[in-house]
């Protein structure tokens, strides 16, 4: 049966990090019978797809009353949100392996965003495509920084955009995976600073996570 592992839900904050995992059978049945995305015939879509479905799903149940039966749209843009617009705003970032998906559901009384990225080698070929010359200068090459950076500018992204550059609109201070762990990510939006949380997952196997989300003082 469909397996959800909860990995991390901060007190005091509407936030929710899990690893989920179903069978192909069981997410055609969710498929068939689902009703958290009633705008979505997600009979159509691919397991990878329905499977990132199915896991927004299960962790949604985990979310206080209220929220656990809420049922989630998608506006123009893509960007998720709920049918009701008095629960307030939601975030949603995947991570899909396999049979396996990462997921992180996060919501707000005004905007948030959230992501979730793992320590992949390729952020190092594309750094200045989303670096700033600052952020060059103080991460280098070091794979943490910039999984940490690009986690944090598309939680922004999510949270503010459209029509942000990842370079000239968002900037990330970054002094070291332990600060950032410890006290948070500063990030500015254009000429507003907004303070987000970053948590990193080390796991058995694969590389290791970073989830990114807020502003902080947004989510409830």
């Amino acid at each position: 049966m469909p397996d959800f592992k909860e990995i991390l839900q901060v007190p005091g904050s509407n936030l929710i990090v899990g690893l989920f995992s179903a069978a192909q059978d069981e997410l055609v049945t969710w498929s068939g019978s689902q009703s958290r995305f009633p705008e979505r015939d997600l009979t159509e879509y691919s397991l990878h797809r329905q499977l990132e479905h199915a896991a927004v799903d299960a962790a949604m149940e985990r979310m206080p009353s209220g929220l656990a039966e809420a049922a989630i749209a998608h506006n123009a843009d893509g960007k998720p949100e709920f049918t009701h617009s008095e629960l307030g705003f939601l975030s949603i970032a995947h991570h899909t392996e396999d049979d396996t998906c990462f997921v992180v559901v996060a919501t707000g009384g005004e905007a948030v965003g959230c992501d979730i990225e793992a320590e992949r080698p390729q952020l190092k070929r594309i750094a200045n495509r989303f670096l700033n010359p600052a952020e060059l200068d103080t991460t280098g090459d070091a794979l943490e920084g910039l999984c940490a950076i690009w986690a944090a500018k598309e939680a922004v992204f999510k949270a503010f955009g459209p029509g942000l550059d990842f370079r000239e609109d968002i900037g990330v201070e970054w002094h070291g995976p332990e600060e950032a762990v410890h006290r948070g990510l500063t990030v500015t939006l254009r000429d507003e600073s907004l303070q987000f949380s970053a948590r990193r997952h080390h796991r058995l196997e694969g590389p290791a996570l970073w989830v990114v989300f807020g502003p902080v003082d947004q989510l409830n």
